[in-house]
């Protein structure tokens, strides 16, 4: 219907099609509508005057009342390159995980320091999508070795794209030292430093133990003390 003429691609969005768009009250259509709009902002289908009326629509639709709506906003935007940051940290803290986590996991939009914040404050998902991004700066790892729940540690140590610092590690062994699940995710990463695999081999059982020795090359001779 008139809807989706505003998404015909020769029609330029007018500042009209706003008001249309926001005056619907059906759901469907709201997020029929936003679905094709952030699908063609994050495959930069529009001119500059058309994505900025686009990234005003994506403002008013990140605060819907319907969760149903701001999910698709973020699972659709989360890949868009040129997503405004606060659009993205809206959506990024949003009262719901599931409107939450792609934007943490995939948006280039954040901050360090916004992953940072969301971190400290965030719960088990919201941390876990952050310590699951393709790349995890060394600040953001660090702050998820110092305040992750186990499961984002976890996941955190699994990623090889995680850049994870000594301190981190050794971070992660003082509060994780005595959990199997963390021995073994840092016995399988590819590179560990070895004052950490020294630490881990400590509290490891006899089977990981010979598997980290022969995965990791330990020297018998740091092993004595």
């Amino acid at each position: 219907g008139e809807m989706m003429n505003i998404l015909k691609k020769e029609q330029a969005l007018s500042e009209e099609d706003i008001q249309r768009l926001m005056a619907d009250h059906s759901v469907n259509v709201r997020n029929d509508t936003l679905k094709k709009l952030s699908v063609m902002y994050a495959q930069k289908d529009f001119m500059e005057k058309e994505r900025r009326i686009a990234e005003e629509i994506f403002r008013i639709a990140a605060k819907d009342i319907e969760e149903q709506i701001r999910q698709t906003l973020s699972v659709n935007l989360a890949v868009s390159e040129d997503l405004p940051q606060d659009v993205a940290k809206t959506l990024a803290t949003d009262t719901s995980d599931a409107v939450a986590a792609p934007i943490l996991q995939y948006s280039n939009a954040l901050s360090s320091q916004d992953l940072i914040e969301i971190v400290k404050t965030g719960n088990e998902a919201r941390q876990t999508a952050v310590a699951s991004r393709a790349i995890v700066e060394e600040e953001v790892a660090s702050a998820i070795a110092v305040h992750g729940h186990e499961t984002a540690v976890q996941t955190l140590v699994r990623n090889e794209g995680a850049q994870i610092s000594e301190q981190s590690f050794h971070t992660v062994v003082d509060r994780f030292a005595k959990s199997e699940n963390i021995q073994k995710t840092i016995a399988d990463r590819k590179s560990v430093p070895e004052s950490v695999v020294v630490r881990v081999l400590e509290h490891a059982g006899e089977g990981l133990q010979k598997y980290i020795i022969s995965k990791h090359r330990v020297d018998p001779e740091k092993l004595k003390n």
